[in-house]
């Protein structure tokens, strides 16, 4: 490294430390990805400077061929996360690429060494920043949030055998947010960067999506408006959240879409919601072209699966519980290779899982199959692992301990042997 570890740099309210990788605004810490952060501190050491996009590109991706939508993603993300002033701080240079204009004031107490070329810093490794310790009351929050996020990451690692013994295991849950309050419904993006999820928010009194980093930060709140807005989902590229926005006491169900990055929201459907779920969930088609809810579209119809184009243009009926008994389809999970969706089937008190086969189209290619027992009481959440080749899912009784449990399937969705106690969720963990 040709700069100093330990540089400071400060600009408006905000305090970069190059050695501690930390950005602060009015000395509150400001989350940034490491490649986001990497971005900014090549704009900050050469402020006037006009980088070309393809001085920033090879700076941040040595050797590797990357698009312009790249870097322009990155700037947007820094942007935002810069909050009031970051317009005018970074500069778009038509036809060219960015230019850092604030005024930056190298702290008088850091080492006055040469900068670093950009081609250094993009190599600088991320130095990790630790956690504020919590309270152990509120760690339990964050810990129930994360668990069934965490799981799908877990079954990547760990092959699925047809058994019901709970195996030994290292694979320790890690709490994801821990805040005041309720948090519900996590979604982590496609890069696994960060986590999008409804919280009532730090007075406890209504629910809005927010987004943060994975790790320590503090997140950033999407949403502002009086309803309780819960269910985010992220499209496949990134860019976008879909989320319900949850009308009571009629229980109507608007599925709004909004750019990740900020922008306007933008609503595409409005379904009836089954009043007994506490919240709905959504799933995006790989394709990113439809979002998945449950919920009907008038009184006379029966809870089931909808389709709807992202644009709005369309709605489709996927499933109709079957009478007499079922009575709700809820939480639709699209299988990550699109020939699959599964989703809970509601029986009197008890639930199961059902997977139902796709077409192209998409559309239904067959009946739905149920693949888990109807046994399984408040069965709360599922999904699928990466390879499409099993299911987590997560299931407990009336004030009983919540346990994970993951199912292997074969390519026709028959179960693959009996479930498996994941080792994590339950007594003993």
């Amino acid at each position: 490294m040709g700069s100093p570890s330990n540089d400071l740099y400060e600009f408006g309210p905000c305090r970069l430390d190059a050695g501690e990788r930390v950005l602060t605004r009015a000395h509150q810490r400001v989350p940034l990805a490491p490649k986001t952060f990497d971005l900014l501190l090549l704009l900050v050491r050469s402020p006037g400077h006009a980088f070309s996009k393809q001085e920033l590109i090879t700076a941040l991706w040595p050797n590797t061929f990357v698009e312009d939508a790249n870097l322009s993603f990155q700037i947007s993300t820094l942007r935002k996360a810069l909050g009031d002033g970051a317009s005018a701080w970074i500069e778009t240079v038509p036809k060219h690429g960015y230019r850092f204009a604030a005024d930056v004031v190298a702290n008088p107490f850091a080492a006055q060494l040469p900068s670093a070329s950009p081609e250094e810093t993009a190599r600088a490794p991320a130095v990790p920043v630790p956690a504020p310790s919590r309270n152990v009351w509120r760690l339990v929050t964050g810990f129930i949030v994360g668990l069934l996020v965490l799981a799908v990451g877990y079954v990547v690692l760990v092959p699925p055998r047809p058994t019901q013994s709970r195996e030994p295991s290292n694979a320790i849950p890690t709490p994801l947010t821990a805040y005041p309050g309720s948090e519900t419904g996590p979604s982590l993006s496609p890069d696994g960067n960060q986590i999008a999820f409804s919280w009532n928010g730090p007075q406890e009194d209504n629910y809005d999506v927010y987004m943060k980093l994975v790790g320590s930060g503090v997140p950033i709140r999407l949403t502002t408006a009086p309803e309780r807005d819960e269910s985010p989902a992220w499209s496949p590229d990134g860019r976008r959240i879909a989320f319900v926005r949850r009308r009571i006491p009629e229980h109507l169900g608007e599925v709004f879409v909004m750019p990740v990055l900020g922008g306007a929201e933008r609503l595409v459907a409005s379904f009836a919601l089954d009043s007994s779920r506490r919240s709905t969930r959504l799933s995006w088609s790989p394709d990113g072209k439809w979002v998945a809810i449950g919920g009907r579209q008038s009184a006379s119809e029966s809870f089931g699966l909808w389709l709807v184009e992202i644009d709005g243009s369309e709605t489709r009926r996927l499933t109709t519980p079957p009478a007499p008994g079922w009575q709700v389809d809820f939480a639709p999970a699209f299988s990550p290779d699109g020939r699959r969706i599964a989703f809970i089937r509601v029986k009197a008190t008890n639930n199961a899982i059902f997977i139902l086969p796709l077409s192209p189209a998409p559309a239904p290619a067959g009946e739905p199959m149920q693949v888990v027992s109807d046994q399984r009481r408040s069965i709360t959440g599922l999904a699928w692992a990466p390879d499409s080749q099993s299911l987590v899912y997560s299931w407990g009784g009336h004030l009983a301990p919540t346990r994970l449990e993951q199912i292997a399937l074969t390519p026709d969705s028959k179960p693959a042997g009996q479930p498996r106690v994941l080792p994590f969720g339950g007594p003993g963990c």
